[in-house]
This record gives C-alpha cells, sequence and structure tokens, in this order.
C-alpha cells in the first residue's frame, strides 16, 4: 500500500493508505516525527514508495525462481 503525505498540526506526517502513521519493521515511524515542510515529507513518502515497489518485485522474482525449481524438479523425475 502506498504512503501519502498528511499534515497533523503543525507537521507533515508521512500516513498509510487508512491514516495511521507509516511505520517501518521495527515499529518506529517512517518520518521521525514529522517534517516541517511538504516538500521534504513528499520527498521521503516518494523514497518510502519506490522502496515499497522494489521489496514487492524482488518478493515476487523470488516466488518465480521457487516455482521455475519446482516445475524443473518434476520434469526431471
Amino acid at each position: 500500500m502506498p504512503v501519502s503525505v498528511a499534515q497533523r498540526g503543525d507537521l507533515f506526517r508521512i500516513i498509510e493508505s487508512d491514516g495511521k502513521l507509516a511505520k517501518n519493521k521495527a515499529g518506529s515511524v517512517v518520518d521521525g516525527g514529522g517534517h516541517k515542510t511538504r516538500s521534504a515529507a513528499e520527498a521521503q513518502s516518494r523514497a518510502v514508495n519506490a522502496n515499497k515497489a522494489k521489496a514487492k518485485m524482488e518478493q515476487g522474482r523470488l516466488k518465480n525462481r521457487q516455482n521455475r525449481r519446482r516445475r524443473n524438479m518434476r520434469m526431471r523425475r
């Protein structure tokens, strides 16, 4: 799910599509407490979205590789 930018108080925060603050695997917020400018928050949200897309693509490649190996093992029998 892509992240977006929303203003919370006087700071711009990076949020998930459900409206909650975006967090990393460790559980801390990805924006480190918020940004003073919208442009800084948008730049970080683009970076987060790019990394999420890259991770999803890598996961798909891994699954494809595993499926090819399984198929080849079945053919060898």
